[in-house]
């Protein structure tokens, strides 16, 4: 999610830029969708494709609102709101995180939808860029064939998927 982020305002304005969704905001909502789903679905064997899309849909879905405006509490401390500056801006930041979610679902659902054993590279790096690749590349099985489930399929740990061979291309806090 956040390397598509970073994809997805590369070459954005610089208001863009600056009202895109932050890591923190990505990561709890995330976790929060990914928490109601493994509460309310359990250990249902599904496609882990399809878990990601559904958690996907559902983060916006904890953003909460209050007298103030926009809230996606601090888990640790609740009276921390990590989308404080959603309510002074206007609607930028709230606008563009709705903007970057609806191209993130549009993207994976075109990217997946693709015969799995064919999903090209140009696809793979018009959505994730050269790192999102070679990610990819590195969970191939010998014959070329992508898995059938790539989340399920990956190792435990693919390795970081920033190339630090080269200065990052986007630095959102």
């Amino acid at each position: 999610m956040k390397l598509h982020r970073d994809n997805f305002y590369h070459y954005a304005t610089p208001e863009q830029r600056d009202a895109a969704p932050i890591s923190i905001i990505i990561m709890t909502l995330a976790a929060r969708a990914y928490l109601h789903l493994s509460q309310t679905k359990g250990n249902i064997t599904r496609n882990s494709l399809e878990v990601v899309l559904e958690l996907i849909e559902l983060m916006p879905s904890f953003i909460e609102y209050d007298r103030y405006g926009a809230c996606v509490p601090n888990p640790k401390l609740v009276q921390e709101n990590f989308a404080d500056r959603w309510n002074s801006d206007n609607g930028a930041r709230a606008g563009e995180f709705a903007r970057w979610h609806t191209q993130l679902i549009d993207d994976l659902e075109t990217m997946f939808s693709e015969d799995a054993g064919h999903s090209s590279a140009s696809r793979i790096r018009s959505v994730f860029g050269d790192d999102g690749v070679e990610a990819w590349k590195a969970i191939q099985p010998s014959n070329g064939a992508m898995f059938p489930s790539l989340l399920g399929a990956m190792p435990v740990s693919v390795g970081p998927l920033v190339n630090r061979s080269r200065p990052a291309r986007t630095t959102l806090a």
